[in-house]
């Protein structure tokens, strides 16, 4: 078990939930999104960057054939300590992305992180940044290069995601607004599910028309 100088539990729909100091605690964007996703019954998903687990966990217990994924070790461990003491079983695999990914979804989450912009620098400068909330306004309203930086690597995420979608599958984000209003010029089909403080919010996309797609290829990120 987890010490309590390195880690902190929250009770959230009846799970009780480890948060460690070195990965993404559960914020409002989470919680909504499972709850959103909940309404898809006998769908398989993968929870993408899933942190503590808490998406994956709420879904199994729901009877989600779900997968869990993360880059952060430390966010693998937190989930299977996480899974186990809230007595259910998932496939979670540390992966950049979907390098380690070979199935196909009907439904894929990612909270996508707001201190994306330290890795891989050290776990205490982006805990403190969470802590203070200092991640979401530097996602919000970060310099040119920093949001140049972020806007990559969602598209990057969204392109690699078509090979991992089943037919009618969707993606559903938490994410900036400005970083939506980037993927629509890119051509994706965008729905708001949930605004927060007009500043981010849940969103649900899908694939691109096909034109737009092969127009906006070509097009530099940097546009």
């Amino acid at each position: 078990m987890l010490s309590n100088k390195t880690s902190k539990i929250k009770e959230i729909n009846g799970l009780e939930i480890i948060e460690m100091k070195s990965v993404s605690g559960i914020k409002e964007g989470s919680i909504y999104l499972a709850d959103y996703i909940s309404k898809y019954k006998g769908k398989k998903v993968l929870d993408m960057g899933c942190g503590t687990g808490y998406i994956a966990i709420y879904l199994s217990k729901l009877g989600f054939d779900v997968e869990a994924s993360d880059i952060n070790k430390n966010a693998i461990k937190n989930t299977l300590i996480n899974m186990e003491s809230n007595e259910v079983k998932f496939n979670v695999i540390q992966s950049n992305l979907f390098s380690n990914i070979n199935n196909k979804y009907d439904i894929i989450c990612f909270n996508i992180p707001f201190n994306m912009f330290f890795f891989p620098f050290d776990n205490l400068l982006k805990y403190y940044f969470d802590k203070f909330g200092l991640s979401e306004k530097m996602a919000c309203l970060g310099n040119r290069k920093l949001s140049t930086r972020r806007k990559k690597f969602i598209f990057n995420f969204l392109k690699q995601s078509t090979n991992h979608l089943n037919p009618n599958g969707f993606i559903i984000i938490h994410s900036t607004c400005n970083d939506v209003k980037f993927l629509e010029d890119k051509g994706y089909n965008t729905t708001l599910c949930k605004n927060f403080c007009g500043r981010y919010g849940v969103y649900k996309i899908n694939r691109r028309r096909r034109n737009e797609r092969n127009n906006n290829e070509k097009q530099s990120l940097s546009d």
